[in-house]
C-alpha cells in the first residue's frame, strides 16, 4: 500500500509539472529585445555617362566631334589638340592610367581615300604591336633589339557598322628575363577609327600601370570600344 501511494503521488507530481511548462533547461525570453533581420540598402549601379568631346585635325581648323560612353570613375582632362579621358583616381601616382584620343598618321598622294586610309590603319597596328614586343628595335646593340617582351593579348577586334570601320587592340607587357635590357612592364591600347566618307582616321592611345589591370584598365578598354564619329570634320 505503502509502495503504491508513493508511486501515484510522484505520478502526479510529475503531471502537474509538466501542465504547468515549468522547464529548467530553457532560458527565459521574457523582457528580451527580439532580433529583426535588417536588410542592406541596394547598391545603385552608376551607369556611364555619353559625352561629346572635340579633336582637332591636323594643320586645319577643322575638328572632328566623337561621342564615348565615360564611366563614372572617369573624366576629362586638360588638353588642346588631343582629347585626354583619364581616371578620377589613379591605381598608381607615378604612372598615369589614360586615353588620348588624335588625328591618325596618313602617308598617301593627294587626298587619301578609303583604301589608301584603311592601308594606313593597318601600318599603325603592325607598328604598334612590334613596338610593344620589342621595345629595343633598332637601337644599334645586338642583344637589346633580339630581346622580346611578351604580350598578352586582352582584345584585338576588327568590326565594321554603320559606315564605322574600328579596330581596338589591348594587350599586357611583361618583361622575362630582361636582366639589364631596357623594357617597361605595362598596359597598352591602340584603338583605330574610320567614318567612310572621311579623308583621315583617329587614333585613341592608351596606356597604364599593371595596377590598373583589373581595375582602370578593363574600363579604358570599354571607353575605347565606345567611341562613335558623330560630326566628320573633313578639311574639304
Amino acid at each position: 500500500m505503502y509502495w503504491s501511494r508513493t508511486l501515484s503521488f510522484f505520478i502526479l507530481f510529475n503531471v502537474f509539472m509538466l501542465g504547468s511548462g515549468c522547464d529548467q533547461d530553457k532560458p527565459s525570453t521574457s523582457g528580451s529585445p527580439v532580433a529583426q533581420d535588417v536588410k542592406a540598402p541596394p547598391v545603385q549601379e552608376v551607369k556611364p555617362s555619353s559625352i561629346t568631346v572635340h579633336v582637332k585635325r591636323a594643320f586645319s581648323e577643322a575638328a572632328v566631334a566623337v561621342k564615348l560612353s565615360l564611366p563614372a570613375s572617369w573624366k576629362e582632362g586638360d588638353h588642346d589638340d588631343v582629347a585626354r579621358l583619364l581616371p578620377k583616381v589613379q591605381p598608381d601616382e607615378f604612372f598615369y592610367t589614360q586615353l588620348q584620343i588624335s588625328e591618325g598618321s596618313t602617308s598617301c598622294e593627294g587626298t587619301c581615300d578609303k583604301t589608301q586610309i584603311l592601308a594606313n590603319i593597318k601600318l599603325g597596328y603592325d607598328a604598334y604591336k612590334a613596338r610593344l614586343e620589342t621595345p629595343n628595335l633598332n637601337s644599334g646593340d645586338p642583344k637589346k633589339d633580339a630581346y622580346r617582351a611578351k604580350l598578352d593579348v586582352f582584345e584585338d577586334n576588327e568590326e565594321s557598322e554603320g559606315g564605322l570601320y574600328k579596330h581596338v587592340f589591348a594587350a599586357k607587357v611583361t618583361c622575362p628575363g630582361k636582366g639589364d635590357i631596357p623594357c617597361s612592364p605595362q598596359l597598352g591600347a591602340r584603338c583605330f577609327y574610320y567614318q567612310e566618307g572621311a579623308d583621315y582616321y583617329l587614333v585613341a592611345s592608351g596606356k597604364g600601370p599593371l595596377a590598373a589591370e583589373n581595375s582602370a584598365w578593363p574600363e579604358l578598354v570599354a571607353l575605347c570600344s565606345s567611341l562613335t564619329i558623330v560630326a566628320p570634320g573633313n578639311k574639304n
